[in-house]
């Protein structure tokens, strides 16, 4: 069932995209749906499109970060935290996130 939700999600997203292809918001929340889908690669270019759309997009950096965690990226991964933590969202908070993905590799 929860699968289905976010096949949903994505298709709303992506037609929010198609109508205003400039709305960072669209991309980080399309790149959050294929990382909890496990669409690592996808997740991965959604939010890099939101974070070159909005630099300031701390949680497009943190999902960032999560995606080349995932994706054994791990220099890449803690450069998008720095400028996530940068952003004002907390450090002790997504270091803890980080270190768990890295136990369950």
């Amino acid at each position: 069932m929860r699968l289905r939700q976010i096949d949903a999600a994505v298709e709303d997203f992506d037609q929010a995209i198609l109508h205003n292809p400039d709305y960072a918001q669209a991309y980080l929340s399309r790149g959050t749906a294929h990382y909890n889908m496990g669409n690592f690669e996808l997740a991965l270019k959604d939010l890099t499109d939101a974070i070159t759309l909005d630099t300031d997009i701390g949680m497009g950096y943190f999902g960032r970060s999560l995606a080349l965690t995932r994706m054994g990226r791990d220099e890449e991964a803690s450069q998008d935290l720095e400028r996530a933590v940068e952003s004002g969202l907390d450090q002790t908070t997504l270091a803890g996130l980080i270190q768990e993905i890295k136990a369950q590799r």
